[in-house]
C-alpha cells in the first residue's frame, strides 16, 4: 500500500495544482442546505426563475454584471440552470453559450474578441463540459419548501477553441457584464435561478436581453432587482473576500450576512427581529472590539447605524485601496423579545467580520 500510494500521490498533486482556483463568486445559489428559496411568503416573490434559452425562440440571454479590481485570468466559468420537470439526473442541459462584455451591452457592448462567443457553444469542444450534473439543490418557494420539480444543474465549462487548447480570457480592472444561455433537451426553460440572501429584497442587477436585436429588460422578482449566482476560476492578482461570525447573539433576534465581499462588490445584510412593536437597527465598524455587555457580546459601539430597518446593503467601491478592510457588522433590536439584556431592553445579534478581498 505505501508503494502504491507512492506512486499515485504524484500524479494526483499534478491533477489537484491543474485545477483553477475560484476568483470570483457573484452571490450565493443556496439559502438552506439543498434549497434556493425564492420567498413568496415572506417578500411577495413570485417568480422561482428566468429565461435564458437558446434554439428555442425568441432566444433569451441572461447578463449581470461583475467588477474586477486587480488583473485576473479566467480559465473556467460555473453557473446553474434548471428545466423544470427535470429529475436529478442525468442533466438535460444540452449546451452553453457564454459571452462577457466590457462595455455595458445596453449602451452597444460588443463580447470581447478573444473571449467565448454567443453562437459558440462550448459544449463543442473537446474537454467540456467540466461539471454538467444536479447541484444537490432544488429552487423553490418558501412556501413549498418540499418541491423537487426544479433540479438546479451545476454547469462549469472551460474556455477553449475547438481542437481543445485553452483559450484563457485576461480581464484588466473594470467592469464586465457576463453573458448566459443554454439548451436543453426538455421544452422548458433552460431557466437562471436568483442570487438568495433570506430577507434581501434586492440581490443583484441582471438582465434579460430578448430576441435580435435585443430587447434588454431588467431581472426583477415582484419589482425587486435581482442578481444571478456564477463562479469565476483561474487566476488573479487579488485575493477572495470573506464573511465569518465572530460573535454569538443574545435574544431572539437574528442576522444574515451574505454577498460578495470583494472590491466592486456588495455586503447584503437582513436582521430578523423578534417582535413587530421591536426598535431594529443594523450598525457598521471598521475594528471589531467584542466586548462583554449585560450578558450579550458587542462587537462595537454602532458607530454607523442605520436605524428602523430590517435590510441594508453596502457596493463596495471599485478602489483598490479598499482591499483587506475588514466591516464590523452587528445588529440589535430594542424593545424585542425572547432574552438579551434586561436593562436596557435589547437583543445583539449574532455579530460577523467582512473582509473584503482584491
Amino acid at each position: 500500500m505505501h508503494h502504491l500510494a507512492q506512486l499515485l500521490l504524484p500524479g494526483l498533486a499534478a491533477a489537484l495544482s491543474a485545477q483553477s482556483a475560484l476568483i470570483y463568486d457573484n452571490g450565493p445559489l443556496v439559502s438552506v442546505p439543498g434549497l434556493s428559496v425564492a420567498e413568496f411568503a415572506a417578500l411577495g416573490h413570485t417568480t422561482l426563475g428566468w429565461s435564458a434559452r437558446r434554439n428555442n425562440p425568441p432566444d433569451i440571454a441572461c447578463l449581470d454584471e461583475f467588477a474586477v479590481p486587480t488583473a485576473m485570468v479566467v480559465e473556467e466559468i460555473e453557473y446553474y440552470t434548471y428545466q423544470t420537470g427535470a429529475g436529478t439526473g442525468p442533466s438535460t442541459i444540452t449546451g452553453a453559450f457564454l459571452a462577457i462584455y466590457d462595455v455595458d451591452p445596453r449602451l452597444g457592448g460588443q463580447p470581447i474578441g478573444n473571449g467565448p462567443q454567443p453562437t459558440f457553444d462550448l459544449f463543442s469542444t473537446p474537454n467540456n463540459p467540466v461539471l454538467n450534473s444536479w447541484s444537490g439543490v432544488f429552487r423553490v418557494y418558501d412556501n413549498n419548501l418540499g418541491a423537487t420539480d426544479r433540479a438546479i444543474m451545476q454547469v462549469r465549462v472551460k474556455l477553449e477553441d475547438t481542437a481543445g487548447t485553452p483559450t484563457p480570457l485576461t480581464l484588466g480592472p473594470g467592469t464586465y457584464w457576463l453573458q448566459l444561455q443554454s439548451t436543453g433537451s426538455l421544452p422548458s426553460g433552460p431557466f437562471v435561478p436568483a442570487v438568495v440572501c433570506t430577507g434581501q429584497r434586492v440581490t443583484g442587477n441582471a438582465f434579460n436581453a430578448i430576441g435580435m436585436p435585443p430587447t434588454y429588460v431588467a431581472i426583477t422578482n415582484s419589482g425587486d432587482r435581482q442578481g444571478v449566482p456564477f463562479k469565476l476560476f483561474g487566476s488573479s492578482a487579488g485575493s477572495s473576500g470573506t464573511i465569518a461570525q465572530v460573535a454569538n447573539g443574545c435574544g431572539a433576534s437574528g442576522l444574515t450576512v451574505c454577498g460578495a465581499p470583494v472590491i466592486g462588490g456588495f455586503v447584503r445584510t437582513t436582521l430578523s427581529p423578534s417582535s413587530a412593536t421591536g426598535l431594529s437597527v443594523i450598525g457598521y465598524d471598521l475594528v471589531a472590539t467584542p466586548t462583554p455587555f449585560c450578558g450579550c457580546t458587542a462587537i462595537h459601539a454602532f458607530p454607523i447605524a442605520v436605524w428602523l430597518t430590517t435590510a441594508h446593503a453596502i457596493q463596495i467601491p471599485l478602489d483598490a485601496a479598499f482591499a483587506g478592510l475588514p466591516i464590523a457588522i452587528q445588529g440589535a433590536e430594542f424593545l424585542g423579545t425572547g432574552g438579551g439584556c434586561p436593562n436596557p431592553p435589547v437583543n445583539l445579534t449574532d455579530a460577523f467580520v467582512a473582509t473584503l478581498g482584491s
